[in-house]
């Protein structure tokens, strides 16, 4: 099995180009934080042979998740993985992956899209 910081490489630079140079330095299977341009932050662990990974998007009016609700629950629908959950100042997306560990970093990288999309959705 792959170590947690080779799963989070693949996918961050092979299959999103991230710059390598970007990256911090990781060592071994420690949970990984990667903070995104707006603040948010997507946090990356391995627990039980399972990744788990989830973003936190912060907000300052309540009334804007409201508005967006019809994009989260879109993504919540096309996506059996994840899970919601809205607190008083921000917004909880989480996802395990792990059923298949074939094709990971793949489906790490769709992850890491999707949050993207939800966070740029919780800012316009």
């Amino acid at each position: 099995m792959k170590q947690l910081r080779e799963v989070v490489f693949e996918s961050l630079v092979k299959n999103l180009g991230v710059a390598p140079t970007l990256l911090s330095r990781v060592e071994g299977n420690e949970p990984i934080v990667i903070e995104l341009a707006g603040g948010e932050e997507i946090y990356v662990s391995f627990h039980e042979k399972k990744l788990h990974t989830y973003i936190e998007m912060p907000f300052r009016d309540p009334r804007v998740v409201s508005f967006k609700a019809a994009k989260f629950i879109e993504a919540l629908a096309n996506d059996e993985e994840l899970f919601m959950n809205v607190q008083k100042d921000k917004v909880i997306v989480y996802a395990e992956l792990g059923e298949d560990m074939t094709h990971l970093e793949r489906k790490l990288s769709d992850k890491f899209n999707t949050f993207n999309k939800l966070a740029h959705q919780l800012k316009i």
